[in-house]
């Protein structure tokens, strides 16, 4: 104990015969009032790991709650574990808060190395942001109860001086908004009739969302002065890096392939696959560009290929012709289409772009 009670003055240790139903009973602001004078968290901690071990919690689970630090503990949660100990049946809802923070200690502490043994492994890093954000909301959450234990009338929450302890920066304060936000929607959606606010009365309930207005509102203001990064400008390829991985003949008996580089910003682009005698016309929906092995920006629609019967005689055509006579190539020829595809393989001459 800090110190020994005056029981003259504060009276014996709480036990009631009767259930506390509610969680706005004054005997349980009463009782919790009577363990903060009498004690602190480093000696009433033990309660907690007592009652879960009372209550079935797993052998790992108090190992992880020993670990954490007595600044993470709220001296309720020992208060409530104690009197619970002690014979006293406390309302469903403060056994559910209870859980809730003793999950909540627990995945926060077991992130902390024990040092009893010898790491076999470099021990992480501590998630510091994550801890940090853990505490603000321990904050909070230990102002509500007390707002609960005042029966809903008084709130206490100091913006600047909250700020000041926990070096609070505008990325934290939207996180906890964030974290509140399911909280504010329920209680503005609620009503007095509703499980779980049917012990509260109208003036009560409003009590409550002015409370957690209260600091949501100051923390979106705060949440607005995050530094928006600007998008990172996308590096633009030479055309070099763009042609690497292109697979092209770069010639075949007296077809030569045109400089590859080429390509990249035509608007139109020849070539004729020796091994299957097939002439492609390339069109862009705006300038081509390649891809690996694939010309892309392709109008699908306008480009075309068609297998040639006499390639010596169309060939010279397509090289040396001028547009007049490009735009007659393939209705001069009398196949049939082929399948066009704008890959290119190595068996590809680039003949020429237009």
């Amino acid at each position: 104990m800090r110190k020994v009670p005056d029981e003259v003055m504060i009276g014996k240790e709480p036990w009631y015969a009767d259930p506390i139903i509610e969680p706005n009973d004054t005997r349980l602001a009463w009782a919790l009032n009577w363990y903060n004078y009498s004690t602190d968290v480093p000696v009433a901690r033990k309660w907690v790991i007592e009652w879960m071990r009372k209550v079935g919690y797993m052998a790992d689970d108090w190992a992880s709650f020993s670990k954490a630090r007595n600044d993470q503990i709220p001296l309720w949660i020992c208060a409530y574990s104690r009197m619970m100990l002690r014979g006293n049946v406390l309302p469903e809802y403060c056994v559910e808060r209870l859980k809730d923070r003793i999950a909540d200690i627990i995945s926060v502490a077991e992130h902390i190395p024990d040092l009893s043994e010898e790491p076999s492994e470099p021990l992480p890093k501590p998630v510091k942001r994550q801890t940090k954000l853990s505490d603000m909301v321990a904050d909070i959450d230990d102002a509500l109860d007390r707002f609960y234990c005042s029966n809903y009338k008084s709130f206490v929450f100091d913006g600047t001086t909250f700020v000041k302890r926990h070096d609070v920066k505008p990325l934290h304060a939207r996180q906890l908004v964030a974290h509140f936000q399911p909280l504010q929607e329920e209680i503005f959606k609620a009503t007095t009739k509703m499980e779980g606010f049917d012990h509260l009365n109208q003036k009560q309930l409003e009590s409550y969302r002015k409370a957690v207005g209260a600091f949501q509102a100051f923390f979106f203001r705060m949440s607005s002065d995050v530094k928006v990064r600007k998008p990172r400008k996308k590096k633009v390829k030479t055309p070099l890096q763009l042609i690497k991985d292109l697979k092209f003949a770069k010639a075949n008996e007296d077809l030569k392939s045109i400089d590859p580089t080429l390509i990249i910003g035509a608007k139109c682009l020849w070539t004729y696959n020796h091994k299957y005698r097939v002439l492609a016309k390339i069109v862009a929906t705006d300038t081509l560009s390649v891809k690996g092995s694939t010309i892309i920006n392709v109008d699908l629609k306008e480009s075309m290929a068609k297998r040639l019967r006499k390639p010596n005689e169309v060939l010279p055509k397509v090289l040396s012709g001028g547009k007049p006579a490009l735009k007659n190539i393939f209705k001069d020829l009398k196949t049939k289409p082929a399948a066009f595809s704008p890959r290119i393989n190595s068996d590809t001459i680039l003949l020429r772009i237009t």
